[in-house]
C-alpha cells in the first residue's frame, strides 16, 4: 500500500512540475509574440511611404507660406498634414501600449512641434487646420512648444533651402 501512496505522490509531484514548466513555456512564448509584434510596430512606424504620393516642393512651399497657395496645394498641403498627424497619433498609440521607445516619441515630437512652428503651418492653424487634429496630440506638442520654444528651429528654418521660393 505503501508503494501505491508513494507512486501516487510522485505522479503529483510530476504532474504540478509539468504543468509548472508549461506555464513558463507559455509564458515564453507570450513575451517572444510582444518582442515580435514591438519590432513590427517599430517597422511600420519608420516606413512612413505617405510622402511618395505628394508634391514634396508644394509642401516646403506650405511651410513658408500657406496663404500664398493656390486652392489645390492647400488642399495637397491639408491631406499631407492630416496624414502626418494620424502617423504621430499612431505613435502615440503605441506608446500607449507599450510598442515603441520614449525615445521614438521624443524625436517624433520635436519634429512635429519643428513643422507646426513654421510660418505656414500657423497659418494653416488660423484658417481652421487645427480643428480637424485628434486633441491627444496636439496637447502632447504644445506643451512640448511651451516648454521647449526658445530652442525649437522651425523646420523650415532648419533646412534653409526650404526657404526659397520660385
Amino acid at each position: 500500500m505503501v508503494e501505491i501512496e508513494t507512486a501516487a505522490n510522485i505522479a503529483d509531484i510530476t504532474g504540478g512540475i509539468a504543468i509548472l514548466v508549461s506555464l513558463i513555456y507559455v509564458g515564453y512564448q507570450v513575451r517572444q509574440s510582444n518582442k515580435i509584434a514591438k519590432a513590427e510596430s517599430v517597422r511600420a512606424i519608420q516606413n512612413v511611404t505617405f510622402m511618395d504620393q505628394f508634391d514634396m516642393a508644394k509642401i516646403g512651399r506650405a511651410f513658408n507660406d500657406f496663404d500664398s497657395l493656390d486652392y489645390n496645394a492647400k488642399w495637397e498641403f491639408h491631406s499631407y498634414f492630416l496624414l502626418l498627424w494620424a502617423h504621430w497619433q499612431m505613435i502615440l498609440e503605441c506608446k500607449a501600449l507599450g510598442l515603441v521607445t520614449e525615445r521614438l516619441v521624443d524625436a517624433w515630437t520635436e519634429y512635429v512641434a519643428q513643422i507646426v512652428l513654421t510660418p505656414g503651418v500657423q497659418q494653416y492653424f488660423a484658417q481652421g487646420g487645427r480643428e480637424d487634429l485628434m486633441p491627444q496630440g496636439l496637447k502632447i506638442v504644445e506643451d512640448y512648444i511651451n516648454n521647449s520654444v526658445a530652442t525649437i528651429v522651425p523646420y523650415n528654418r532648419r533646412h534653409t533651402w526650404m526657404l526659397v521660393t520660385e
